[in-house]
């Protein structure tokens, strides 16, 4: 079938050109516009020119200033720093090199450019603060809500009932409250706050903020993240409230899974440190602390689990907790807590926000007696509901991605790794008779449909409003063109990466939640294409750095119980550590990330050379979800797992002469130059055939894999590329390829002079393929290919998303070298 090679297409970079007149300057420090609550003491400056696109202007020079008030930002003031006239184009992550910075102070900046054109341009003030860098600065204890039964009273009283109703989690999320008088006009005041395992804080009865799921999920016997707000608005001269509600979190995941995150070694119960600094008009300070002179009561959220869902209970409702003129004489003194043993850091990327809310476009009546809300669009978050019930009526809803044949919510295959009956449910219990509104908190669902009984009449669409939770990383770019299959695929792939972006890089947001490095490096491209999330990877990068044994080994997942060092971890998957980091470098130019982590890159390298005698790397998973009648463990067959683990191997020896090279380490660059010219000789030896021009098993991934990872000879390189395109069109121009091999089989086509077959494969309306998930209906990227006659599996992964990176690589020509 003939197929278009024009394309009539476009990419708009919304962060790079603005309309108007004249050259304006955009400012950010350390990836943020004028970002409160920084904890790095050498932030980066990055800058760029915006105006009309008639006036091509480059930079030749630039000065920084920076200074502790705006008024001294001029070369003769600047008490901070000033760079001096720098000849250089450069605009992007030019290190801070003035004085020591401090906690809680205010810095300003700017900078000065000169043009090709001879002009000087100054740009309008920027601002950024620090967060509290010592841990002096913290003056507070870390405080629970009094519990109701130990642990270990806990666990005897669960094996005397069933395992599947009771896990190990008996009290509500606590309310924790204090009071507080401010004798002075406010200046300005911030609240910091290591809420675990999520939080929400309240001064005077108002909500601070509008983060969800905060902080983000990390390994919290390393590291916990503390969030900065802004709260000079929220508080008053006179007596103040300050309320904090606490939820169990990943911190006290209690439900038992096939992972063991309930076994992990961070585990605890709820506690917060927090301090809210104030600064008044004549200059001086008060600080209000959490200490043993707050108070709790439980709350309304009797059960909160990030697996399970979460339950609600207003008829156990406090008015006015969080407000001054409450009576709080008969709460509980709260407990003093045990400090985990994580570093506190400042939270170091966007938070979760509430970004897309959707109605359902149908409800159906099932035969027992349930609602099912049909939603447009797969998401990750939660219901909003509106209800009028009687007091006491409990509404159950049920989250799911496909149906029953009776059109009830089945959730047998993202709920198959969760060893309770319930699973993905939240719970409201009325009351009273009058209209009341309700959102979960501490817990979010991957959802198409929605299961809601306990309503005595038809649900009206209005009142079911699905919200959309996730990272808030600005989309920075969109792409079109003149195929709608193309144009879909692009749409499901946006959804894929926000429904999977939850604090780190998920791997999906109902069944797992768990952050596979595999599932992180193949959609890392296209995020960093579509989304400013160079914030999100640094973070989550870390947390992988952090979870590294003294060995160099690393876990299939991140952050990680300890499980995660148990199945899966291999260099298909490790290889996150290395690739993730290099993609960030390539895609903006900031070498902190690699500087960061080169070290820990090495020790990597090293383990999986010491694995690796013969230079083939024969261990870790293979072409996960490859397709197969019979199910993906017998795809996994179809390419030997050491043709893409040493496919890894020899990448990672590439990048890391990269890195070593520009970051000045000319002796280690030539030593992985060598090691990679070994493990391409020990490649070619072992899996390819001269006399057919083919590797290994002749699968398309592992041909692909010799393709794309420039393992191919100049002598053989183009024999086993026409080989691969003959198998590609003997399988009717479909793909036979798992998540590895998918993403080397459309670069291993198009580089090579096959675009079209690259589009024909991505566009295939038949299964398996891109196109394929178009016509059966899909709204985000499904696990793996499905297998006919078979269910298919969950339906919001982001393993498979690059197809989008290569519309724009490809249909587009905007390519970032990055092997």
């Amino acid at each position: 079938m003939h197929r278009p090679t024009l394309f009539l297409a476009a990419l708009s970079l919304s962060a790079t050109m603005a309309s108007g007149e004249g050259i304006s300057l955009r400012l950010s420090c350390d990836y943020q516009t004028d970002p409160l609550g920084l904890d790095n003491r050498v932030p980066c400056f990055s800058w760029a020119m915006e105006g009309p696109l008639d006036q091509p202007i480059s930079q030749d020079s630039y000065r920084v200033l920076v200074a502790t008030s705006a008024d001294r930002l001029t070369p003769a003031a600047a008490d901070m720093w000033d760079s001096g006239t720098v000849s250089s184009s450069e605009s992007a992550y030019v290190p801070y090199e003035g004085k020591a910075l401090a906690s809680r102070e205010s810095y300003f900046w700017k900078v000065i450019l000169t043009t090709n054109a001879g002009e000087t341009l100054a740009s309008a003030p920027a601002r950024w603060e620090m967060g509290l860098l010592e841990p002096t600065d913290w003056h507070g204890d870390w405080i629970s809500g009094p519990r109701v039964y130990s642990f270990r009273e806990n666990a005897a009283r669960f094996r005397r009932t069933d395992p599947d109703d009771c896990p190990d989690q008996t009290w509500p999320s606590p309310l924790l409250r204090t009071t507080f008088v401010l004798e002075k006009p406010i200046h300005k005041a911030r609240l910091y706050i290591a809420g675990l395992g999520y939080h929400e804080a309240y001064l005077n009865g108002l909500r601070v903020g509008d983060h969800v799921l905060d902080p983000a999920w990390t390994a919290y016997h390393k590291r916990v993240l503390y969030v900065t707000h802004d709260v000079t608005e929220l508080l008053g001269t006179g007596k103040n409230a300050w309320g904090v509600i606490l939820g169990d979190g990943w911190y006290n995941q209690h439900s038992r899974d096939t992972w063991s995150t309930q076994e992990a070694p961070w585990r605890g119960r709820p506690k917060v440190l927090a301090q809210i600094e104030v600064e008044y008009t004549d200059g001086s300070r008060q600080v209000i602390v959490t200490s043993d002179t707050w108070k709790a009561h439980p709350s309304p959220i009797t059960f909160s689990s990030v697996r399970q869902g979460e339950s609600y209970d207003a008829r156990m409702e406090i008015p006015g907790w969080a407000e001054p003129g409450f009576n709080d004489s008969e709460w509980k003194p709260v407990w003093l807590a045990m400090a985990p043993l994580g570093e506190l850091q400042a939270q170091p990327l966007q938070p979760m926000r509430v970004k897309e809310s959707f109605l359902p476009l149908k409800i159906e009546k099932t035969a027992q007696g349930t609602f099912v809300l049909h939603y447009p669009q797969d998401l990750a978050g939660w219901l909003k509901i509106r209800v009028r019930e009687q007091p006491g009526t409990t509404i159950i809803l049920k989250y799911g991605e496909v149906l029953n044949e009776d059109g009830t919510v089945n959730q047998d295959e993202i709920g198959k790794f969760t060893k309770h009956r319930r699973f993905q449910s939240d719970e409201y219990t009325c009351k009273s008779d009058q209209w009341e509104e309700w959102h979960p908190r501490f817990t979010y669902h991957g959802f198409t449909y929605v299961e809601v009984s306990g309503l005595s009449a038809l649900p009206k669409p209005e009142n079911f409003l699905a919200q959309a939770v996730y990272t808030d990383m600005n989309l920075h770019s969109s792409f079109a063109c003149s195929d709608p299959v193309v144009n879909k695929i692009h749409e499901i792939c946006l959804w894929s990466i926000k429904g999977n972006a939850h604090g780190y890089a998920e791997a999906s947001p109902h069944r797992e939640k768990l952050g596979w490095t595999g599932d992180a490096h193949l959609a890392a491209e296209t995020t960093l294409y579509n989304f400013d999330s160079l914030q999100f990877y640094r973070k989550w990068i870390e947390d992988l750095g952090l979870d590294q044994r003294p060995s160099g080994e690393l876990p299939a997942i991140a952050p990680t119980s300890g499980w995660g060092f148990f199945w899966g971890n291999g260099p298909a998957w490790d290889s996150a550590y290395i690739l993730i980091p290099w993609y960030q470098y390539v895609f903006s130019g900031d070498r902190r990330i690699i500087e960061d982590h080169y070290h820990r890159m090495r020790l990597y390298f090293d383990y999986v050379v010491g694995r690796s005698p013969d230079n083939i790397a024969r261990f870790g998973l293979g072409d996960w979800r490859a397709p197969h009648p019979e199910g993906h463990s017998e795809g996994l067959k179809k390419t030997p797992p050491e043709v893409t683990s040493t496919g890894y191997f020899y990448i990672n020896a590439r990048i890391l002469a990269n890195i070593s090279r520009i970051l000045g380490f000319r002796d280690q660059a030539s030593k992985y130059e060598r090691k990679a010219a070994e493990i391409k000789e020990a490649f070619n030896r072992e899996f390819f055939d001269e006399e057919s021009s083919v590797y290994a098993t002749r699968s398309q991934t592992a041909q692909a894999c010799a393709i794309y990872q420039g393992l191919t000879t100049e002598a053989n390189h183009e024999a086993v590329v026409e080989k691969l395109v003959e198998m590609v069109r003997e399988n009717g121009e479909r793909l036979d390829t798992g998540i590895l091999g998918s993403k080397y089989l459309l670069y291993a086509l198009s580089d090579n002079g096959h675009e079209e077959l690259a589009y024909t494969v991505i566009t295939q309306p038949e299964h398996p393929g891109w196109g394929n998930f178009v016509a059966r209906g899909a709204t985000t990227i499904w696990e793996g290919w499905g297998y006919p006659g078979k269910e298919d599996p969950a339906r919001n992964l982001a393993f498979l998303v690059e197809v989008s990176a290569w519309f724009q690589k490809t249909i587009l020509g905007i390519k970032f070298r990055s092997g």
